[in-house]
């Protein structure tokens, strides 16, 4: 035996190993391509029915099949997949394929299992729904009316007695004017007695009938002469008279600045 002889030998590559490795790799890829051949992936989708498209094909596989494309419609998406029997069409009606049930639905009948609210007073009693309303809205009623009682007491008799009948001064003067002077609402006794009946109808008397002072008196900001009984005592704090001193001075400082005006 020569000496490259032993050397191959004892240190070289063997075919025998190179065939046993091979095979080992032969027979990996025919496992996966059977197992790839048996195992399917079918994909339902309910935007719409998948058909198959015989024009067009996939390489072939390691087995030596091919592989059909499927064209969905609506996405006009092609899907490799391998041979399928049958029809992969999702069946909507299906016991195995429920529907998903709809929000609204849902929540009509978990707004039906609800049971209905119940409100009660401090004393325990049952409110239905529109005494609790009302409840809710009585805090605004009630500063309403508070507003309108403040806007009663800042005015007086005559205002109140202008809005409730619809009047103003003028037809104010000509109706309780004819009503003050009429005779007939007189008193009768006074019939008897003329300096009695002269005396009366000498007395200055308001809009509704109320004598008032036939004296001199100090003038105020509202035009409202004293009563009868006033007995002519100033009790004021002299603001009035203030007042229309402010009054005159303003008033006399516009004409002033009216005719010192240049024309230009």
């Amino acid at each position: 035996m020569s000496l490259h002889d032993y050397l191959s030998k004892t240190y070289g590559t063997s075919t025998k190993a190179d065939k046993k490795s091979k095979s080992k790799s032969k027979s990996r890829d025919n496992k996966n391509a059977s197992t790839h051949h048996t195992t399917t992936l079918i994909t339902e989708r309910i935007d719409g029915p998948v058909l198959p498209n015989q024009s067009h094909t996939a390489p072939t596989s390691a087995g030596g099949q091919k592989k059909t494309l499927w064209k969905n419609l609506k996405t006009n998406e092609l899907v490799e997949t391998s041979h399928v029997s049958g029809n992969i069409t999702p069946k909507l009606d299906d016991p195995s394929n429920p529907k998903k049930p709809d929000n609204q639905n849902v929540r009509d009948e978990t707004s039906k299992d609800k049971p209905e609210t119940i409100f009660r007073d401090e004393r325990g009693h049952v409110l239905s729904s529109e005494q609790m309303a009302e409840r809710r809205l009585a805090p605004d009623l009630q500063k309403k009316a508070k507003q309108i009682a403040l806007q009663k007491l800042n005015k007086g008799p005559l205002q109140l007695y202008m809005e409730e009948n619809q009047l103003t001064y003028k037809s104010l003067e000509n109706t309780l004017g004819s009503r003050i002077g009429d005779s007939s609402l007189a008193d009768p006794a006074l019939a008897f007695d003329n300096k009695e009946e002269s005396n009366k109808s000498n007395v200055p008397t308001s809009y509704l009938g109320r004598k008032q002072w036939d004296g001199l008196a100090s003038s105020n900001r509202f035009n409202i002469p004293p009563g009868s009984r006033w007995d002519g005592v100033d009790r004021s704090n002299g603001f009035e008279t203030k007042w229309f001193k402010k009054k005159e001075e303003l008033e006399q400082q516009n004409v002033e600045k009216y005719t010192l005006q240049e024309d230009y």
